[in-house]
């Protein structure tokens, strides 16, 4: 490339001295060969490095402009850069690779798009939050294989006082980078999250208490008739030990009160563990036909949506049920998923087997039964008393 170009002694009072022509032109280095100074039509200056790969393959490289580079942090630049031709290296190559690689953000979109086809609704819910509220938050600009240790490391101790919610967002990224090398954006294997330590976690054991699911139910009462559908979500978790987005998303026409022949269940087309029928006991059968079937076709239908259903309670639950005086400090620290555990603690205190709150409550794993039936030593020594 450079052929027979003119060759001087590169210094600062010879670069500042250069003008431009009609044309671009190059000057080159007599002390590294390979490195010359390029100025455009329009004045700019810019250091170049020309060579030839392994191949034999002629490329040219642009270091950067004079001004960012002084000449001799440009000499410095363009021994390293022989340095890896010199091994094999194709410095341009990796450049150009480099600038079309996917950043955390473009690739968060894409994997959040290849998750839609495989995951359920309540996990794109959880994985788009990660993703888009804190893996791209924190490290959206940077390459992916930018990303180190370090950074992963940063970003988990971070949210500490979460621990739940931090190893999930690590989980995610992890995942991230895993679809990302089966893909070809990374090499194989390369993970920056392969070697953080998750949080210990504390499994909950919180339920409510009869005196607790009392008071629940009076202010549940008195909040009524300004909030239907709210409390009639919350009443229908506690007769049956659904999962929220099972109740809230509930069409009628999976109710089936049953008849003589067949029991009375709620089909569940899509349940986290597959599609499944929860049985419904009498007190829910009753409290379900007292509700008007007509005004839509969700069992939990939206006040302010015409034709749709509720898709979060935890403004409610947050501001209308803990923050009420009756309620308070009664319920602080209580999640709307303790009611569902309320419901499998409910069922071990009184001898049901661990199978059966199985059958009832979904489970995909007997182990996950099984701490309810172990959180029902007080209610099991109460009726034994």
């Amino acid at each position: 490339m450079s052929g027979k170009a003119k060759r001087v002694n590169l210094n600062k009072r010879l670069v500042d001295s250069l003008a431009p022509h009609e044309g671009a032109y190059i000057l080159w280095d007599t002390d590294r060969p390979g490195l010359g100074i390029r100025v455009t039509a329009a004045g700019v200056k810019s250091f170049v490095f020309d060579y030839t790969t392994k191949a034999g393959r002629r490329r040219r490289y642009t270091i950067g402009e004079y001004g960012r580079y002084t000449v001799d942090q440009a000499r410095r630049e363009a021994t390293d850069l022989q340095a890896k031709v010199n091994v094999g290296g194709d410095p341009l190559d990796a450049k150009q690779r480099r600038a079309a690689e996917d950043t955390v953000k473009s690739w968060g979109a894409e994997y959040l798009e290849f998750c839609r086809a495989y995951n359920k609704p309540a996990t794109m819910r959880a994985k788009t939050y990660n993703v888009d509220k804190v893996i791209v938050k924190k490290l959206g600009s940077r390459r992916l294989t930018e990303v180190t240790y370090e950074d992963v490391a940063k970003l988990h101790k971070g949210l500490k006082e979460s621990p739940y919610q931090a190893n999930r967002v690590i989980a995610t990224l992890s995942h991230m980078y895993t679809v990302a090398a089966e893909y070809g954006r990374v090499p194989v294997a390369f993970n920056p999250c392969a070697a953080v330590k998750p949080f210990k976690e504390t499994a909950r054991t919180r339920y409510l208490s009869d005196v607790e699911v009392a008071q629940l139910e009076t202010v549940l009462s008195a909040k009524e008739a300004k909030h239907p559908s709210p409390v009639r979500a919350i009443r229908l978790l506690l007769l049956t030990g659904c999962r929220l987005s099972e109740i809230l998303s509930l069409p009628w026409s999976a109710v089936d009160f049953g008849n003589d022949k067949i029991a009375p269940v709620i089909h569940l087309a899509d349940a986290k563990a597959g599609p499944r029928d929860v049985p419904l006991a009498a007190p829910a059968i009753a409290f379900l036909k007292t509700l008007d079937h007509d005004v839509s076709g969700w069992v939990i239908p939206s006040p302010r949506r015409k034709g749709r259903h509720i898709v979060n309670l935890n403004d409610f639950w947050d501001r209308e049920i803990r923050q009420d005086p009756k309620l308070k400090e009664m319920l602080k620290g209580v999640r709307i998923h303790d009611i569902r555990r309320t419901v499998g603690t409910v069922a071990g205190g009184v001898g049901i087997t661990s199978f059966g709150i199985k059958g009832v409550l979904g489970h995909s794993q007997t182990s996950t039964t099984e701490r309810y039936v172990q959180m029902a030593r007080g209610p099991l020594h109460d009726a034994a008393d």
